[in-house]
């Protein structure tokens, strides 16, 4: 059994998307804009997670 579900809204300044396996396994996709624009992608089994990030700095100091 597959399901979806969104995270966040475009109101937030965030965005993402959660798949989910037999409701052990998932594949997250997520990005937002927090001074500078961040997209991470995640594969968990269970309560652990592996990510990985990307990043793009728009400012590194106030």
């Amino acid at each position: 059994m597959i399901k979806y579900k969104t995270l966040g809204t475009s109101y937030d300044n965030q965005c993402g998307i959660s798949l989910i396996f037999l409701w052990l396994f998932s594949i997250t996709m997520s990005y937002n804009i927090v001074k500078g624009d961040h997209m991470t992608l995640g594969i968990s089994a269970g309560p652990f997670e592996v990510s990985m990030g990307l990043s793009i700095w728009r400012k590194l100091l106030p």
